[in-house]
């Protein structure tokens, strides 16, 4: 039942009465004194009479704004409004346990508008009455999609934060606790240059945490990229830590920090340019100890210089899987070791002589463990203008394009030569490398039967070796550029090994 009054008090039922039984009987208005009263009667003799704004309930002549009790059944509504508040609700009562309970007291108690506009119904203020700010609210679409901190949600369940969920309403040691989305991070330049920051919500917390991270960076090589990490973040510093890179990170670096104040991730150097990169922390799972709390508190920054900072050791970490079968090559035709991260190996459309001239190889870079103490490194190449293999190696991680290197003679198919006897007893290695270009051996008989030398010209142009070479009927015989060539005394003349 619902009382509209233009004054601000009311008188409630001690108890609730049973509605009186009988029909209106009749509804007339007669003359008492100088009142002019309108009333209705049941069979019974129940009267209500309105006087101006004056209600009676079984009284004669009404003097109070309501003369006696309201008897209703079920809960009630009064409405103390000055008459522009619309039918507003300022006070409810309910009868429970044999008394009427006030259920609220507020300026309105309708905190749920209608939102005609975007089709949904909106939760507008909070437990104060304040008007909520952006991002905190929450509504229901006519759709059934709900918005939580979000104006227009896309999906059935659309948030503006992270999401938690736990093992139980209360956090004890050793539970999981879930967070998705925590932190995001978007780089608006084309070249976004230092190393990526993501600084954690505790510092030296003793949790376990399995971390994901999402990244984009506007490349057609190392556009998609996935980095887990887990790890313990114990007082005494990261324990028990490792990584997984899925895909092609522009700098495959990624690296566990702690600062005089906070501990964090770090992705890729100082001299990192990313293109526009996209960071989001899209999952976390913290357990073990001080396990909640890891849904807030995370902040992404661009890191150009690093300094008062100590890095778990091993200080980076590398990707342990591919997300495509395909290796794809880089088009680097003067490589030097630091042009491939540690613990990779990485394809390379290169020049044969390792100095951008022609002939041109496809190439293979190994750089298998982190530091030097695992020996230098690799670069195997394959001429792409005819048979030609050559391995190069250059100490380890240096910038230096690779310098020093032996070609693998090959043997063409059914070619060889019957030395008979003439094994071979002493080999010696010699270099063309100079601008004159020539190299006098020594004659077959004195170098004697089975000498062998391994001559490499390792120069961008040919040169000729001369003296006592019977090679194609000539005593001179040129080497390519960037080629070798093997001879071998009988002990009467030296001879092409093939």
């Amino acid at each position: 039942m619902i009382i509209e009054q233009h004054v601000t008090h009311s008188i409630l039922p001690s108890k609730p009465i049973a509605p009186q039984s009988g029909a209106i009987k009749e509804y007339y208005r007669k003359k008492d004194g100088v009142n002019v009263n309108k009333y209705a009667q049941d069979t019974a003799g129940n009267e209500v009479r309105i006087d101006n704004v004056r209600i009676d309930f079984g009284a004669v002549n009404p003097v109070a704004p309501t003369a006696t009790s309201i008897v209703e059944e079920g809960d009630q509504f009064i409405v103390t409004s000055d008459g522009t508040k619309n039918g507003a609700i300022l006070r409810e009562f309910v009868f429970a346990d044999g008394i009427w309970k006030q259920v609220s007291d507020s300026s309105d108690n309708s905190k749920w508008t209608k939102n005609t506009v975007n089709s949904s119904i909106d939760l507008k203020e909070t437990s104060t009455g304040a008007v909520r700010t952006s991002g905190t609210g929450f509504i229901i679409k006519d759709n059934g999609s709900v918005g939580v901190g979000i104006s227009n949600p896309e999906a059935p369940l659309s948030v503006n934060g992270a999401i938690h969920s736990a093992d139980s309403a209360t956090p004890q040691a050793n539970q999981i606790q879930s967070y998705r989305d925590v932190v995001r991070y978007t780089g608006n330049n084309s070249t976004v240059t230092g190393a990526i920051k993501i600084k954690l919500p505790k510092m030296a917390s003793d949790t376990m945490l399995n971390i994901k991270i999402k990244m984009y960076n506007y490349d057609t090589i190392s556009g998609a990229s996935e980095i887990i990490l887990g790890f313990c973040n114990h007082t005494s510093g990261f324990v028990n830590h490792s990584c997984v890179i899925n895909g092609k990170m522009k700098s495959e670096v990624v690296r566990l920090g702690r600062s005089a104040t906070e501990d964090y991730i770090l992705l890729g150097d100082v001299t990192t340019a990313w293109n526009y990169p996209k960071v989001i922390v899209s999952e976390v799972m913290s357990t073990y100890q001080n396990t909640t709390g890891w849904g807030t508190g995370w902040a992404v920054s661009v890191l150009t210089a690093l300094s008062a900072d100590t890095f778990v050791t091993p200080t980076r970490f590398y990707p342990s899987s591919e997300s495509s079968p395909l290796l794809l090559a880089v088009d680097d035709r003067a490589i030097a070791p630091a042009d491939t991260p540690v613990k990779s190996v990485e394809a390379h459309f290169t020049s044969y002589a390792n100095n951008n001239t022609t002939p041109y190889a496809d190439a293979l870079q190994f750089r298998t463990y982190i530091d030097a103490s695992g020996g230098s490194d690799n670069l195997l190449m394959l001429k792409k203008s005819g048979f030609g293999m050559r391995i190069w190696q250059q100490a380890f991680g240096v910038a230096t394009n690779y310098l020093d290197f032996r070609d693998v003679q090959l043997v063409p198919k059914n070619i060889w030569v019957n030395m008979g006897a003439n094994l071979i007893t002493t080999i010696e290695h010699q270099y063309i490398n100079r601008t004159a270009g020539t190299l006098t051996l020594l004659a077959p008989a004195t170098a004697g039967a089975g000498k062998e030398y391994w001559i490499s010209n390792r120069s961008a142009t040919a040169m000729t070796i001369t003296s006592y070479v019977n090679l194609a009927g000539v005593a001179t015989t040129t080497i390519p550029a960037n080629t070798g060539v093997l001879l071998i005394s009988s002990g009467t003349q030296w001879v092409q090994f093939q």
